[in-house]
This record gives C-alpha cells, structure tokens and sequence, in this order.
C-alpha cells in the first residue's frame, strides 16, 4: 500500500511523453492499520456466528435425524434382508 502510482505520462507539444506530474504520488501513506486489523477481526466473529454457527446447529440435527432414521430403517422388516442377523 506504500507504492508510488505507475505515472501518466502525455504527449508533449514536440509530441514526447511528458510526465503529468512533476513528481510521482504516493498511495496508502495515510492508511490506520489498525482499524484494519480491526474490520477483520470483527468480519471473522460476524462470520462465525452468523454462518459457522448456524451450519454447526443444522449439522448437528442432521445428523441426528440420519441415525434416527438409520436406526428406525435396520429395525424395519423391509430394510432387512430374509435370515440377516441384527
């Protein structure tokens, strides 16, 4: 963030770039790093209780859902197969 700006550079009255600028400028000289790191600190706690969390929840009832169901279809005379032991 502390790079000079590539230079502009127009044709001159003789028609030979000349620079736009006397000098080149300088970006991101003034940049607070700390709000920053700040803003992403407060994007990944957003982050994680606005979507990580939620998906653990959902995992977690489908998961427990699926061995329910596991459990109700191994009981079940038609997921069996004739003579298979418990």
């Amino acid at each position: 963030m502390l790079s000079a700006l590539p230079r502009v550079y127009e044709e001159g009255h003789n028609g030979q770039a000349v620079p736009s600028e006397p000098e080149p400028s300088m970006i991101g000289g003034d940049v607070q790093v700390e709000r920053l790191t700040s803003a992403a600190q407060e994007t990944k706690k957003r982050l994680d209780m606005e979507v990580v969390q939620p998906i653990r929840q959902w995992m977690v009832a489908y998961r427990t859902i699926q061995v329910g169901c596991v459990d109700v279809c191994c009981n079940s005379c038609a997921c069996r197969a004739p003579g298979a032991a418990l």
